[in-house]
């Protein structure tokens, strides 16, 4: 979750955005996630027009979409800032449900929900907002979180198998410093590691000094490990694994603003992991280079009370990119090449 964009302001502001297939007919429709207004899911013609088709009428955020109970349907995990509460929207879980992220490559901020101890629960790991901790939540006893990873919150967390022991290890967004009056604390980004029985231990690593927002995961330099991207308040990082978990700076400083959502995801359709990075008022894509290095592409600029996603939205197999306004939407068509060509903004309302 992304702290620095709470504040006092009672006017309604976009926070995000997520891509999903939510009504089954196949093209990718949108959940949009508002502050201070009810959240609202815009439909998919399939060729990239989106029509509102109803609203949500609950004052939160959308931490992930999934389908939790293996019916075909899509679900939402939200939290309440005014309860501080995490629930479940539209479902009623079994025993060892999962829930995965939006889409392979994407930020999320509902990491995952799986039963990890093996003991009938799922559960869920995610990063708190308001009661300063990094917790687990356990299905049966869902009201009652407990701090688990460390002390300190986490902005983003990324749940992935770091080490190849297929289980789910969790690389904490950590990065800020705190000012406590008498001093100043760094707390770097963390690894955790899973033991296999949903126990977690720290790795020991602190990873960068920056104030990091949000964390993707994704074998960047083709090694066949799992890397981290973070994106920072100033440049963003790429932290290579060595297969063990253990993570090293690749050098590389990505940008230099404010990044609130990352993508990996293949923009110029040569097999591997593109990055596209998105901050308060435009995005960009980084080319990889097929080794884990990255240049700087396209810019794509949008105005500042909106929130951005990527996926093929217009149904020919390429990856667009989709800027959704508190009104109005705009989408960006992918050309395969990693450049994009925009569509005139257009209204939910339209259609």
């Amino acid at each position: 979750m992304v702290s620095y964009i709470l504040s006092d302001e009672t006017k309604p502001r976009m926070f995000q955005a997520y891509l999903a297939d939510l009504n089954g007919d196949g093209p990718l429709d949108a959940f949009l996630v508002y502050l201070n207004e009810e959240n609202r899911v815009v439909l998919n013609d399939g060729n990239g027009h989106f029509t509102y088709d109803w609203g949500l009428g609950m004052y939160s955020y959308a931490m992930a979409l999934g389908d939790i109970n293996a019916d075909g349907q899509v679900e939402a995990i939200l939290n309440n800032f005014n309860g501080q509460e995490t629930g479940l929207l539209c479902a009623q879980s079994p025993p060892g449900f999962r829930l995965h992220s939006p889409a392979a490559g994407v930020s999320s901020q509902a990491f995952a929900m799986r039963d990890e101890d093996n003991d009938g629960a799922a559960e869920s790991f995610l990063a708190s907002c308001c009661n300063g901790s990094t917790v687990i939540w356990n299905y049966e006893t869902f009201s009652k979180g407990y701090p688990c990873l460390g002390q300190g919150r986490a902005n983003a967390v990324a749940l992935a198998d770091l080490n190849g022991d297929n289980a789910l290890d969790a690389f904490l967004a950590k990065g800020q410093r705190v000012n406590l009056g008498w001093e100043v604390q760094d707390t770097p980004n963390e690894v955790w590691l899973n033991n296999g029985q949903g126990n977690f231990v720290d790795s020991g690593q602190r990873l960068g000094r920056a104030v990091s927002l949000v964390v993707v995961v994704g074998d960047v330099n083709g090694d066949g490990f799992l890397d981290a991207v973070v994106g920072n308040r100033g440049p963003d990082e790429v932290w290579l694994n060595d297969g063990q978990g253990r993570f090293s700076d690749s050098g590389q400083r990505l940008g230099g603003g404010l990044t609130h959502s990352l993508f990996l995801v293949d923009l110029d359709e040569d097999g591997d992991p593109d990055l596209f990075t998105a901050g308060e008022t435009s995005g960009r894509a980084w080319l990889n280079d097929g080794d884990g290095w990255f240049r700087s592409g396209q810019r794509i600029r949008y105005g500042w009370n909106t929130a951005i996603a990527v996926g093929d939205v217009t149904g020919d197999g390429v990856v667009d990119a989709f800027v959704a306004g508190l009104e109005t939407y705009q989408v960006w068509r992918g050309a395969g090449n990693g450049r994009f060509t925009s569509d005139p903004v257009a209204s939910y309302r339209d259609g």
